[in-house]
């Protein structure tokens, strides 16, 4: 954590702590955030189309609640007080109105430029080797085990990860 840029400490956190994509967390928005009910609303994700940055509705298109431990919800009020989020109609639609995380030119972020100038050189600080099972996917793997070490059912760590379980119409496991 001591090795990621200020800007993006918080990123890692929300990541971990709630079990995000990489997309999902990039388009976390201050609209998507119930600190009262220690939530987190994954109502979007950040995708590349055409190499650019964009919002759109997340993996599936499934539109979900997550819980927000208490210690992630502090991580990310420092955060909005040193850097507020981006200006713009703050909808419950894929938009960049309200963006928490964004870039040097208040865009969304763009996963090749934040894996290469960010994770990788923070990883490289660290001494952890630039692989494949080290990206920031890692960090949605650690969440479970927290949940669940804090009481959260497997019952709710499953229904909340946005994947569609074994057995669904869409067949799917990958997360």
């Amino acid at each position: 954590m001591d090795e990621m840029p200020e800007a993006s400490r918080a990123l890692v956190v929300v990541a971990a702590g709630c079990g995000l994509r990489q997309g999902e967390a990039f388009g976390v928005r201050v609209q998507d955030v119930d600190f009262l009910r220690h939530e987190l609303h994954v109502r979007q994700q950040i995708r590349l189309e055409g190499g650019r940055p964009v919002p759109a509705l997340p993996k599936y298109g499934r539109v979900r609640s997550v819980p927000m431990p208490e210690w992630v919800g502090f991580e990310l009020a420092q955060h909005l007080e040193r850097m507020a989020p981006l200006s713009g109609e703050r909808l419950e639609a894929p938009a960049a109105g309200g963006l928490i995380f964004y870039s040097r030119e208040r865009k969304p972020l763009n996963r090749n430029y934040f894996n290469q100038a960010v994770w990788r050189l923070a990883l490289r600080a660290v001494g952890i080797p630039n692989e494949r099972d080290n990206g920031m996917h890692a960090l949605r793997h650690t969440c479970a085990p927290l949940w669940l070490e804090h009481g959260v059912s497997m019952k709710l760590c499953l229904s909340t990860s946005g994947t569609p379980i074994r057995g669904s119409p869409s067949g799917s496991t990958r997360t």
